[in-house]
């Protein structure tokens, strides 16, 4: 049986969203992993696990075990290890599960201090650039907006199990609701994040959807910003919003010491080169030449 603070923190969490729309409930099944788990940024040897607890009452730093093995009952550890959680990223974890082969199914979960584990997701690595892969197989998604309608395209993409990744490429959550799309609307009625917790809140919530949740469970994520994602617009929350997409996704960052830089590449064996580009943030800080903005900036 799930302790009564878990019980609780799911209660509270739901309080936190008022009255949800159809189809929005946390896994509570998994207290206090109330949000699943998720992977991303494959490489051929390393990939991203994600996931969140509810907070603890006191609000002291929890330590959670995590674990990656190639089968889903966790006989044959490929690896594992300790990982401390605290209010200074919401109670997320990131770990970069390391010593791992090439082109592989993998299972992940995570347990708390009290024995509970999450749900068990799986995940794929990248081959490397010695393989003689024919294909890359992975799905494209952008502008999802959780009030426009539902997510069932996310649980088809849960369904297919020969994907390398998913790749979304902006706009994974949303800032405002579209007024002539109000079709799946919480009660109060949703305004425009103003505070870094504030954004995380709207992660968050959008993880209360159990379509997005399975297809981050089921599949490596490679995913990037884009204007709703973040308040481009105001250069202090611009920062802030930037800083919960990272807390909320599994993202590797490219640049420990800057959390405005999402852009990065990966070899995806010897195939195709991914290139993640950001083109709101660094558009117009270069020119090519005379009135020849330049969208991407000359770093990127």
């Amino acid at each position: 049986m799930r302790p009564l603070f878990c019980l609780i923190s799911v209660f509270l969490t739901l309080n936190l969203f008022g009255q949800l729309p159809s189809n929005m409930y946390a896994d509570s099944a998994n207290a206090p992993f109330l949000w699943g788990v998720a992977s991303g940024d494959p490489l051929p040897n390393n990939v991203v696990l994600w996931t969140k607890i509810s907070a603890p009452v006191g609000g002291q730093a929890q330590q959670l075990t995590w674990e990656i093995s190639v089968n889903n009952n966790f006989t044959t550890l490929a690896n594992s290890g300790l990982i401390t959680v605290d209010s200074s990223r919401d109670w997320t974890a990131h770990v970069e599960a390391g010593n791992l082969q090439a082109e592989k199914i993998y299972y992940f979960r995570f347990k708390d201090a009290n024995g509970f584990y999450s749900s068990v997701g799986r995940t794929r690595t990248a081959p490397d650039t010695n393989s003689n892969n024919h294909h890359v197989r992975f799905t494209l998604s952008s502008c999802s907006s959780i009030y426009s309608g539902f997510f069932n395209a996310y649980r088809r993409i849960s369904e297919k199990t020969d994907l390398d990744f998913v790749m979304h490429v902006g706009d994974y959550i949303y800032d405002f609701v579209d007024q002539n799309e109000e079709i799946r609307v919480p009660t109060p009625y949703p305004v425009v994040p103003n505070t870094r917790q504030e954004w995380r809140d709207r992660h968050a919530y959008y993880l209360l959807d159990p379509d997005l949740r399975e297809a981050r469970r089921m599949h490596p994520w490679v995913m990037v910003w884009d204007n709703h994602d973040i308040n481009s617009a105001n250069d202090p929350l611009l920062l802030e919003s930037m800083k919960a997409f990272y807390d909320y996704n599994p993202i590797r960052l490219p640049n420990i010491s800057d959390t405005s830089q999402i852009f990065r590449r990966y070899h995806y064996g010897n195939l195709v080169d991914i290139l993640m580009t950001d083109i709101l943030t660094r558009r117009n800080i270069d020119s090519l030449g005379p009135n020849a903005p330049n969208i991407l900036g000359n770093v990127q």
